[in-house]
């Protein structure tokens, strides 16, 4: 009897552990801005394609886009970006804050801002889920 109780408790503390070895880093992503000053944000489980955004939606986004992210997060152009891609003179574009904390990296980019361009394919994802 206490063996099987012992099994029990060993059992449940490796699931624990397994589920919580399961979930990646978040890659957060918002924007705000336009002419309606619009705020939109979305949370993409790096490891498993996962999200859910301000709207509280969840769901899953594809494997291949999934690849994509994957890719681009661990190029080291994405390591090496710029803490701001901003353009001061426009005020009602969309601004974009990309953050991946558990590399320490992220950027805020206005779409009229010299911006790396293979950033294009996450601002994709990120509006086709966010809504």
């Amino acid at each position: 009897m206490k063996f099987n109780i012992f099994l029990l408790l060993v059992s449940v503390l490796f699931l624990i552990l397994n589920v919580n070895l399961i979930v990646g880093d978040p890659l957060i992503i918002t924007r705000n801005g336009g002419i309606s000053n619009e705020f939109r944000s979305l949370e993409i489980d790096t490891l498993t394609g996962f999200y859910f955004n301000q709207a509280n939606h969840k769901g899953k986004i594809s494997n291949e886009e999934l690849k994509i992210i994957q890719n681009i997060i661990d190029n080291d152009a994405f390591k090496q970006l710029k803490p701001k891609y901003l353009n001061p003179l426009d005020v009602t574009s969309y601004r974009y804050t990309i953050s991946y904390p558990s590399k320490k990296t992220g950027s805020s980019i206005d779409v009229t801002a010299d911006y790396p361009k293979f950033l294009d394919s996450i601002f994709t994802i990120f509006e086709f889920y966010s809504s």
